[in-house]
């Protein structure tokens, strides 16, 4: 291993133990994911077809049937827990944290996809899951959700259950608190007022409190309403340190959005798109991670790492939010810049190779061969 991997393996040796000491508090989705693959061509029956390899060939299938039709086979890869939050939320308890979860998981009773996240984490379910058809390629995927259940989550909802104590409770010991998928949620805005404005002035500042956010895709909303949250989003900076992590193309809407210059591919764009977001923002700490890299910037560096990219991976969906996962974790074990995003990225090379949430005894293992 070169020197900068062995200095991370000693690190998390030294406070992978640590995990067990930093309780997370997430939401607010839920989805249960049905995961496809879309067929290019099929010689005879069973398994006997190859896949659409990427998402142009797609888009020149469902081009050429403009004005006509087709037919375009899907294959059944799994069904398994979807959403920002419940997949980051598996990943860090995979390591060892102890996690809370607030979000749609089931009611009565827990969706059966949950069934196994429940004995994980420490479940508050408040409604019905939504669904997520996903077609998956080797250079990403198409997410095709069905969103209605997530009308009912709300400020108001929450309030009821598990209600204001439980959430100032939950608040209260968190030292990571991931506040996800704005775009889907259409309460979000409310929900985060009611923690800015309610929950958090009860309890005070403090700065060893970490919130982080994912935007997931805000396209399809306009740049007056991403501005609007991203403003939200920097008064929390006011309770903790605030984390916004973004994907390529969710840094080019926050740019656009800000009236900043959309960054290109590249090292450089990346890391400076990203130290303009932060200060335009006033909080602690941008992260951007386009699919071959991952750059983040604080008040006084900036870093950046190569991610170990997979040819062939056994699944993506959910690559992001482990990314995600292993950032946030290496800050909480307060490595260095460089080695959050390391771990970023080896989290989510790890997930996409196994389909598995790593433990950081598997991330060790894992780290001798990343990069070959």
């Amino acid at each position: 291993m070169n020197p900068d991997l062995q200095e991370l393996a000693r690190l998390l040796h030294e406070r992978g133990n640590r995990c067990a000491e930093l309780p997370a508090l997430l939401g607010f989705d839920g989805t249960v994911d049905h995961l496809y693959a879309v067929i290019d061509r099929r010689d005879g029956p069973g398994d006997l077809w190859t896949p659409l390899p990427d998402i142009a060939g797609f888009g020149q299938r469902i081009t050429a049937a403009a004005g006509r039709s087709a037919n375009l086979e899907m294959v059944p890869k799994t069904r398994k827990i979807g959403g920002n939050g419940p997949i980051m939320a598996a990943a860090l308890a995979a390591c060892g944290a102890p996690v809370d979860y607030l979000g749609p998981l089931g009611s009565p009773e827990i969706d059966p996809a949950f069934a196994a996240f429940s004995t994980q984490v420490r479940v508050h379910s408040i409604g019905e899951p939504a669904v997520t058809h996903a077609l998956e390629f080797g250079d990403g995927k198409i997410m095709l959700p069905v969103l209605q259940s997530y009308d009912e989550v709300s400020a108001e909802r929450l309030l009821e259950s598990p209600g204001r104590n439980e959430l100032l409770r939950l608040l209260e010991k968190a030292r990571l608190v991931a506040l996800l998928n704005w775009t889907c949620l259409p309460y979000m805005d409310g929900i985060l007022d009611l923690f800015s404005k309610d929950l958090l002035p009860a309890l005070g500042e403090d700065r060893t409190r970490r919130f982080f956010f994912d935007l997931a895709d805000p396209a399809k909303h306009s740049a007056l309403a991403v501005a609007g949250v991203l403003t939200r989003i920097a008064g929390f900076e006011r309770f903790g340190q605030v984390v916004l992590g973004l994907n390529h193309s969710e840094a080019c809407q926050a740019a656009r959005a800000l009236g900043l210059a959309e960054p290109s591919a590249g090292v450089k764009p990346l890391t400076e798109c990203a130290a303009g977001l932060r200060e335009r923002l006033g909080i602690s700490l941008v992260m951007i991670h386009p699919r071959e890299l991952a750059v983040a910037a604080s008040s006084d560096e900036v870093a950046h790492v190569p991610g170990p990219v997979c040819a062939d991976p056994v699944i993506t969906t959910g690559a992001g939010d482990h990314l995600n996962a292993g950032f946030c974790l290496g800050l909480q074990l307060e490595l260095p810049l460089r080695h959050c995003l390391r771990l970023g990225v080896l989290f989510s090379g790890y997930y996409v190779r196994t389909g598995r949430s790593p433990s950081i005894h598997e991330i060790l293992d894992f780290l001798p061969d990343a990069y070959s």
